[in-house]
């Protein structure tokens, strides 16, 4: 099913950038953990007995099953609060955010059978004939917390899926709306005088510098990154500074062996302003000094900005790309560029034209993000649904004894959809409360995938995925007729 959706969703052709393959490995690896997870309670139903799947867990298992979930949950807000911390390097921080997600998906599905069994509890008492019903089934059978250990994991994996997606695609769509309005011109000599295209109305910016792909590397494995060899690249966009913005361009004009990085960069690979890295370019590797830090969504942060008087000093190369900042119309300026320098034989070209291929690469591998967590959402809520039919199929008796006790198969008929109700209220409110937390370690955890994201949140995201996972499963006893099926043996 897997290999079926990548060939729905990618064409034969599609190359993926490293980051994209690992993106996908991550997502594939919430698919399993889904899937595996929810078929669990459906495996012990069909190896228990009819009275084992009916009456709830004898109470010195269910002590111990508590007291497991309390242990595991108190583990989990430790290494919450050891990732919030940021205290410890980058690899052994995305450690605990998989024991951060692994501790709170399993306290989760160990705790919400008691949790479920003592709503069932206080439902019971209420007045109403159907939800006392409800109550007494939810506190006392086995299925609703089957149900519920499955429906509650389930919605939890299904909402850090969707936070995935959409996170990606916000990056993403941030990262094109930084190279929107970028031209490019290749094809230029190192003399050339960026004031020539500076002169043109068309253009806001222009920015000579070096645009290869180099390799990184020190006490960290080598990295590729795109090099951005201009003392003026910082006049080109907007960078962060984490290092003091004065200090960095003072380094950076000054003609010394610096290099600066991006910040996820610098946290994924423990790098620290004034550590020695090697710089390789073209068979040829220097020694620089990193001169400061810098924060940018460019590259997934895999870039590094040098001065091209180092560039051309230690590797002789000089500039051969000059970046503009459109005033307008990119579309336009393009064009005009075009024509105006015709006869130098320039080539120019809109910055994501030339990121064409690769921008439509990543956006498959968004697109088949989006696609699992679609299938994982649906996948979760059938098998929690068939784990509702199958154990329900033993409880006929109890339904006939209370048609022949005098309830009307319409009161009986919303005794099961409060019991749903309930049981998908009680699995919502506690999965969307863990989903910060959880996307906290998400967002760690990525690390071992080398992906570093900021912590993002979008809260309708997870509620909205939350709020449609329960609505189905509460109309169940609707949409699977379960009124059509009562009978009374005379």
């Amino acid at each position: 099913m897997f290999v079926g959706i990548i060939r729905l969703t990618l064409s034969a052709s599609a190359s993926f950038t490293l980051s994209a393959w690992r993106l996908l490995g991550a997502e594939a690896i919430g698919f399993v953990v889904a899937a595996a997870s929810s078929l669990v309670p459906m495996i012990r139903a069909f190896a228990g007995t009819v009275r084992e799947n009916l009456i709830a867990a004898d109470n010195n298992k269910s002590k111990w099953t508590l007291a497991a979930a309390i242990v595991l949950a108190a583990a989990g807000i430790a290494a919450f609060a050891i990732v919030l911390a940021d205290v410890l390097p980058s690899r052994a921080s995305a450690g605990v955010g998989v024991a951060l997600l692994a501790t709170a998906l399993a306290a989760l599905a160990l705790g919400l059978p008691h949790i479920v069994r003592a709503v069932g509890k206080l439902i019971s008492k209420c007045k109403s004939p159907s939800v006392k019903t409800a109550g007494i089934r939810l506190a006392r059978d086995k299925r609703p917390s089957r149900s519920a250990a499955v429906l509650g994991v389930g919605m939890s994996i299904s909402m850090l899926l969707f936070m995935a997606w959409s996170l990606t695609t916000s990056i993403f769509g941030a990262y094109i709306a930084d190279f929107e309005n970028m031209a490019i011109v290749s094809n230029v000599q190192a003399s050339v005088d960026v004031a020539e295209f500076e002169a043109e109305d068309c253009v806001r910016t222009a920015v000579k510098l070096v645009w290869q792909q180099g390799r990184l590397s020190g006490n960290m494995p080598s990295r590729s990154v795109r090099i951005l060899g201009s003392k003026d690249v910082l006049e080109l966009t907007k960078f962060g500074f984490v290092t003091d913005e004065n200090i960095v361009r003072e380094r950076l004009a000054s003609d010394g062996d610096f290099v600066f990085v991006d910040a996820a960069f610098a946290r994924m690979y423990a790098i620290a302003e004034g550590d020695k890295v090697a710089l390789s370019l073209e068979n040829k590797t220097m020694t620089a000094t990193v001169g400061g830090i810098l924060s940018h969504r460019l590259f997934d942060g895999a870039y590094v900005v040098v001065n091209e008087n180092v560039l051309d000093r230690a590797f002789n190369v000089k500039p051969d790309t000059v970046l503009i900042v459109a005033n307008g119309d990119v579309h336009a300026a393009v064009g005009a560029l075009s024509e105006k320098f015709s006869a130098k034989n320039y080539y120019v070209i809109e910055a994501l034209e030339a990121f064409k291929w690769d921008m439509q690469t990543v956006e498959s591998v968004f697109d088949l993000i989006g696609t699992l967590a679609f299938v994982v959402a649906a996948f979760i809520l059938a098998v929690t649904v068939a784990n509702a039919l199958v154990g329900r199929a033993g409880e006929e008796k109890s339904r006939r004894a209370l048609l022949s006790a005098g309830m009307s198969k319409n009161m009986l008929l919303e005794s099961e959809i409060a019991e749903h109700g309930i049981l998908a209220a009680v699995c919502y409110v506690l999965a969307f409360a863990l989903a910060a937390p959880m996307t906290v370690g998400l967002v760690a955890a990525l690390e071992l995938f080398g992906l570093s994201f900021e912590f993002m949140f979008e809260a309708w995201v997870v509620a909205t995925v939350g709020i449609v996972m329960a609505a189905m499963y509460a109309l169940t006893p609707l949409l699977c007729g379960f009124g059509k099926g009562y009978t009374l043996v005379k």
